[in-house]
């Protein structure tokens, strides 16, 4: 008897050592990636304040207010960016939409495109200018019309930059047709009341080892909060186009190009238009702008994801411009304007670089000053 439990002892005490050795060395040693990537929910919060993500109670998840890493911050209100300004004749504009409004991949949030955009217009001689970025990523139309109702609505802005698109396809990629439903539970699987982070996950050891294989999501990320349903094929669909991989299993039966035409973009312009009556009952102007997307860098020859992705954001941008008249409202046609460069995007061809958001930003400054704008 001894001789078996010996042994068991020696290892148990083995592993208390490492789970001891590995969370010292992740509080203490690790670097800032290894960190984010590794460390307990409890860990990154007692750093930073919180995760970049908090759950929502109807939105699923938001930013998290007062969140701060690096050259990154969120404000009081959860906005990326400074804290409003208290001047209440300045001039306010927001800007709506997802992770590219955000400006994901470009840490320094006075590199985001809204932040910029002030920088032009204040070099335009628009002194009395407020922008705030109210771009959350993975938002697409449903979450962007809660978001204003919830949020901005009571900020009064004076004009409101709508840039959606690509997270409406996303959302568009279930299946069987009866997962496609307006409060995109076919998509996304919310957590509200919190659900509680797996007993297991608070060890270093096992929350790392399932970490490095796979097998479950770091405690900063966002699906952590707000995981994709299992009648969601987004996942599957961006890996296909990212890796070059054939269509086949779920992507193959039906197509993608199938799911689409099944799964239409009735939602997507249902709520852009309550979006922008909203917005229209407090006189708030609104600009509608056309979604980029550069498929440069999918040069793959195994599948047609890309072909499939092109389609359906050019028939998303018809659809705003379609809007756009519909409404009476100024469409800035990204899409269309000279000048783009591949420079200009990250690798996925979706978010921005900072010369990126640089060129975005003197594209509307340029086009906003053409607007009749109070500029005392």
């Amino acid at each position: 008897m001894k001789k078996l439990i010996m042994p068991i002892l020696y290892g148990f005490l083995t592993l208390v050592v490492i789970e001891l050795g590995l969370t010292l060395y992740l509080n203490s040693f690790a670097t800032e990636a290894v960190f984010t990537q590794y460390a307990s929910y409890k860990s990154l919060t007692n750093r930073y304040g919180g995760a970049k993500m908090t759950r929502h109670r109807y939105l699923g998840y938001a930013l998290n207010p007062d969140y701060t890493f690096n050259t990154n911050r969120h404000n009081s209100l959860g906005f990326r960016g400074d804290d409003l300004a208290s001047d209440s004749e300045s001039y306010r504009i927001v800007c709506l939409g997802g992770s590219t409004t955000y400006g994901t991949g470009v840490e320094d949030y006075k590199k985001s495109y809204p932040y910029l955009l002030k920088q032009k217009l204040q070099q335009l001689n628009y002194d009395k200018v407020e922008v705030i970025n109210a771009g959350v990523p993975g938002y697409g139309s449903l979450e962007l019309l809660l978001n204003y109702r919830l949020l901005i609505k009571p900020l009064k802005p004076d004009l409101l930059i709508i840039y959606t698109g690509v997270n409406d396809i996303v959302a568009r990629l279930v299946w069987p047709p009866e997962a496609f439903r307006a409060d995109n539970s076919g998509y996304r699987s919310h957590r509200y009341p919190n659900q509680q982070i797996p007993l297991w996950e608070y060890s270093s050891l096992i929350r790392s080892i399932l970490i490095k294989a796979g097998l479950t999501t770091p405690h900063n990320k966002l699906t952590q909060i707000d995981p994709v349903a299992n009648t969601s094929i987004a996942n599957e669909f961006f890996q296909g186009l990212r890796e070059d991989l054939p269509l086949s299993g779920l992507l193959a039966s039906p197509d993608p190009d199938a799911i689409l035409a099944a799964n239409d973009s009735r939602y997507f312009q249902e709520n852009l238009t309550e979006l922008i009556h909203l917005a229209k009952d407090q006189d708030t102007e609104v600009i509608l702008s056309s979604f980029l997307f550069e498929s440069d860098f999918y040069r793959g020859e195994n599948n047609n994801l890309k072909q499939v992705l092109e389609r359906a954001i050019e028939q998303s941008n018809e659809l705003l411009k379609k809007i756009s008249v519909e409404e009476e409202l100024p469409f800035l046609d990204l899409a269309a304007t000279s000048g783009l460069e591949r420079a200009f995007y990250q690798e996925d061809g979706i978010h921005f670089t900072e010369s990126g958001n640089d060129f975005r930003a003197t594209t509307l400054a340029q086009y906003i000053i053409t607007m009749p704008i109070e500029n005392d």
